[in-house]
């Protein structure tokens, strides 16, 4: 899946961890769409881009519970 392969490269300790940091480095928003036509600014497209990763959590943990 995608959105696996992309937190694989911020993951950079193997350990299911990625930082804030370590994605505010890696991740650059400046050419994103809506930074170019001033809708957005970067942090706002970072935020956008980790509630992706939240979502597949979420969703991932849901339908894997054992309860």
């Amino acid at each position: 899946m995608a959105v696996e392969e992309a937190f694989k490269k911020f993951d950079t300790q193997n350990r299911n961890i990625a930082s804030y940091r370590t994605l505010k480095e890696a991740f650059d928003a400046k050419r994103h769409p809506d930074v170019v036509n001033g809708r957005k600014i970067p942090d706002e497209i970072l935020v956008d881009f980790l509630e992706i990763f939240e979502i597949h959590h979420n969703t991932y943990n849901n339908n894997n519970r054992t309860d």
